[in-house]
């Protein structure tokens, strides 16, 4: 995903990066679009990232360590954001998330 690549690259020149939306719901045949809001974020202090998603944390990693520090994920774009995101940090490990058993996992190599 671009968007997490620009966020990232913004956030270690200036310790944070956001970027806006809105949610869109679709209820037989209507669409509701959400108001204006944070849909992703970075922010780095002292060599930790903090990654939201809709104004949840869903990943901490030390980047020092390269190290997953806390993760939390409960849709297929916290997937694969996540996923993105750690593979532009150089992270060893892969998120997965099965719906059917409404399990988010991550597994490390």
């Amino acid at each position: 995903m671009k968007i997490i690549e620009n966020l990232l690259q913004k956030a270690e020149q200036k310790g944070f990066a956001s970027v806006n939306g809105r949610i869109v719901e679709r209820d037989f045949g209507y669409v509701y679009k959400g108001d204006l809001q944070e849909k992703y974020s970075i922010k780095i202090i002292d060599n930790t990232l903090t990654f939201k998603h809709w104004g949840t944390v869903t990943l901490v990693a030390n980047l020092s360590e390269s190290t997953i520090v806390e993760w939390y994920g409960e849709s297929v774009s916290d997937r694969d954001s996540l996923n993105n995101l750690i593979d532009l940090l150089g992270i060893d490990g892969a998120f997965h998330y099965y719906p059917s058993k409404d399990l988010f996992t991550l597994e490390e190599n």
